[in-house]
């Protein structure tokens, strides 16, 4: 790396903030700008950056240099990161609980707000594929709305535990109690059963997602293409899965015929199914 860097120039650190910053940064100079503080919080959110450089930044004294907000924002990026190994994650739970994820002395927020800290990083932790599986069943007690949401939708979530709240989802409709628990659908280890059951959910938004779930068999995406609500029917058009001949066939239907199947925007919905057609893993094979 340039050693003119060393400076902080403006014109040198914006472009180091730029590079931190770019997903298409070669792996070796995003390591190296970890020697640069002003540019960790924005490789905490690279998702180019290498297990050995997320390690790097999962450690204690990584982020010390910025405020409690930003702190704590900075590792939940971490926690989050796919490329946070598992020993990283295990090390960051340690070394918050009782210190970050409490008030501290520069922290300027009422105490009702403050309480809430004590599980800041649940949500990151129980949403990465890498957090163990023995974590998983620690948040799935948490108080915690927003933890079971993201918890949810891990695929590594025991089977015992997708049984139930899939089957609390089935018995539920109402959204205010329904959507905490909705990323259920999004779980890609739901069964061929549980996945054809949450398909006829009467809420929308359930059925959108098990258009988009990638463990959904063709069959039913077929029929979530013709659902009655066209949200479901996006969700099942950017689904790589879907059929491409079953897209193709819906650029047949003029705008009389959309309209009829409930689409409000015809135009809309076709410059999708394109948009769909050219991403598709089977276009121009």
């Amino acid at each position: 790396m340039n050693s003119n860097l060393s400076s902080q120039g403006s014109d040198n650190l914006e472009w180091a903030r730029a590079a931190a910053k770019n997903t298409s940064t070669p792996t070796k100079i995003l390591e190296e700008l970890y020697n640069f503080e002003n540019c960790r919080l924005w490789l905490s959110q690279n998702p180019s950056c290498s297990v050995k450089l997320i390690d790097k930044l999962g450690k204690k004294e990584a982020f010390q240099h910025l405020d409690s907000t930003n702190w704590r924002m900075a590792v939940a990026n971490v926690l989050s990161h796919k490329n946070a190994s598992t020993k990283t994650i295990i090390e960051i739970l340690k070394w918050t609980d009782g210190f970050l994820n409490k008030k501290r002395p520069d922290d300027d927020m009422p105490d009702g707000i403050s309480s809430s800290l004590d599980t800041y990083f649940e949500s990151p932790a129980a949403q990465n594929l890498n957090t163990p599986v023995e974590w998983l069943k620690k948040f799935e007690k948490s108080s915690n709305e927003t933890t079971i949401f993201w918890l949810l939708g891990n695929p590594n979530l025991p089977k015992n535990l997708i049984d139930k709240y899939v089957e609390i989802v089935l018995k539920i409709f109402e959204h205010k109690e329904l959507h905490k628990y909705s990323q259920i659908s999004t779980n890609t280890s739901l069964t061929f059963l549980q996945i054809e059951k949450l398909a006829q959910h009467p809420q929308f938004y359930i059925r959108e997602n098990i258009g988009r779930n990638l463990s959904t068999p063709v069959s039913i995406l077929i029929k979530l293409l013709s659902d009655s609500e066209v949200q479901v029917q996006y969700g099942v058009i950017f689904n790589p899965h879907t059929p491409l001949k079953e897209l193709e066939q819906k650029l047949l239907l003029s705008n009389f015929d959309l309209i009829k199947l409930g689409v409000e925007n015809p135009s809309r919905y076709i410059e999708a199914i394109k948009l769909a057609i050219s991403r598709h893993p089977d276009t121009n094979r």
